[in-house]
């Protein structure tokens, strides 16, 4: 969460239902950079799920044949279902184990993580991105950054409105007509 230049603080409340603001009463930006860890676990888990389920029909077909269920066919069944669910659950928590992994190391070669790292109470940056309204939480934001200039340090937090004044303008637009 940032404290933003009062020629860009309009832009927090525009359209938002709800404005986060820290102990001082100050009006925050919310910001996220982007990680790879959660998209790639998702796809790995997608490929995990999907190979854990052929992987679990044909060893439940495989049960049912051995077993040679005859009268107990419904029962063979109801245990070939289990053998294909516990294995479908089993790849797609490995698949996920596995893309969460690539995901981490995709981030570990990020710049713009990097910076992020540096990101720390009182830094003065320009952040670039899509500005989108997070309807789950009701207020505007930048989602996901993709630029981030850092400009400056403050001191301590936490922050009043005035002290953003004291970072660079570094922003490559002017700041919207307010009114």
């Amino acid at each position: 969460d940032v404290v933003v230049r009062r020629t860009y603080l309009n832009l927090i409340t525009d359209g938002a239902s709800f404005i986060r603001c820290n102990s001082l009463g100050t009006p925050l930006l919310h910001i996220e950079l982007p990680s790879h860890v959660q998209e790639d676990s998702c796809i790995g888990g997608i490929i995990g799920a999907v190979g854990g389920a052929v992987l679990g029909i044909a060893a439940a077909v495989a049960a049912m044949a051995a077993l040679g269920c005859g009268p107990f066919a419904f029962f063979c069944f109801l245990l070939a279902l289990l053998i294909a669910a516990v294995i479908t659950l089993a790849g797609a928590y490995i698949g996920g184990v596995i893309g969460g992994a690539i995901g981490k190391a995709q981030d570990a070669n990020d710049d713009l993580l990097r910076q992020g790292e540096m990101i720390e109470a009182g830094t003065c940056l320009t952040a670039e991105g899509p500005w989108v309204t997070d309807r789950d939480h009701g207020w505007n934001e930048v989602h996901p950054v993709t630029t981030v200039k850092l400009s400056g340090k403050l001191g301590r937090p936490p922050f009043q409105q005035n002290d953003a004044e004291q970072c660079p303008d570094d922003c490559p637009l002017p700041p919207p007509p307010v009114g």
